[in-house]
């Protein structure tokens, strides 16, 4: 009985959309590793910024084969909301030596007949976005002391004084495994938590 305006978007608290694709947050301080890794410490314009979104796909729906949502009413880069999905994929270029990885949601399938079917990704190849000399030394900048990776907490102020919490993180340049990319989105203003989530699972 209830099921229907569970699922509606227009509920209040919308407990059945997937936020990881669907959820659109602002972006606030959450992309300063990305910022610096392709301006330093240059402030960018947000003409320079936007374009800089378009390359790390931030204005586009992610090519997955789920429900996904992207921002089409805010051109200004300032104010662009995002899922946690695209910021993952941005967020990839700085395990990745300046490669950003293509969304899938499964490598391979077991099926029945034919056992374990690995799946194709010949249509998309990772696309590089800057250059892998300034991505790992970004986040060589953001490493946190101690720890194999880099982490970065930024917040976000949303409508009706809504705060936005943001972790960024991920494995170091020189991690010989397969690279790793960690966001994690807090519908509330607390970087303690976020920090922690993040950083334990990394862990």
């Amino acid at each position: 009985e209830e099921g229907e305006s569970l699922s509606q978007a227009t509920n209040s608290s919308a407990p059945l959309v997937n936020r990881v694709t669907q959820g659109l947050y602002p972006i606030g301080t959450s992309m300063l590793p990305l910022i610096r890794a392709n301006f330093g410490e240059t402030q960018p314009t947000d003409s320079d910024l936007k374009t800089y979104y378009q390359k790390l796909g931030l204005y586009q729906a992610p090519q997955i084969n789920m429900p996904v949502a992207y921002d089409t009413e805010n051109p200004s880069a300032y104010e662009l909301r995002v899922s946690p999905l695209q910021v993952s994929l941005a967020a990839s270029i700085l395990s990745n030596h300046g490669m950003m990885s293509v969304p899938s949601i499964a490598t391979a399938v077991n099926t029945p007949e034919q056992g374990w079917v690995v799946l194709s990704t010949a249509e998309s190849r990772p696309v590089e976005v800057i250059q892998a000399e300034a991505a790992n030394e970004a986040a060589l900048s953001f490493i946190l002391e101690g720890k194999p990776f880099w982490s970065h907490v930024g917040q976000a102020s949303g409508s009706n004084d809504t705060v936005v919490t943001w972790f960024l993180g991920g494995t170091l340049p020189s991690w010989s495994g397969a690279p790793l990319t960690m966001v994690v989105t807090l519908e509330e203003n607390n970087t303690f938590l976020a920090k922690y989530i993040g950083e334990n699972l990394l862990d």
